[in-house]
């Protein structure tokens, strides 16, 4: 996964440190990988992950946003009811 927002991020002339972080609010992460350069956020630390980006000092800068709004122009977006597609969301529509 890291090398492809790594190409991503290269083929729009952008650069920036990739910070992995597997993020999961509502569940428990208990098979973490040790000496791995990846951030395990589950329920039972999440609130003081979110205070910590929050209380961060410095804010977001403009390449922040490019890289964002790049790597979202390669997503989609589904509308789900009850576990049933309802529609597709395309980059046009939004």
């Amino acid at each position: 996964m890291e090398k492809i927002v790594q190409q991503i991020i290269k083929q729009k002339n952008l650069h920036t440190e990739i910070r992995k972080v597997v993020l999961s609010p509502n569940s428990i992460i208990d098979n973490k990988l040790k000496g791995s350069k990846v951030e395990f956020v589950d329920k039972r630390n999440f609130k003081l992950w979110k205070e910590k980006l929050i209380k961060h000092p410095s804010p977001l800068k403009k390449s922040q946003f490019q890289i964002t709004s790049t790597l979202l122009s390669y997503c989609q977006t589904k509308v789900m009811e009850d576990g049933e597609e309802v529609e597709e969301i395309t980059e046009t529509e939004k």
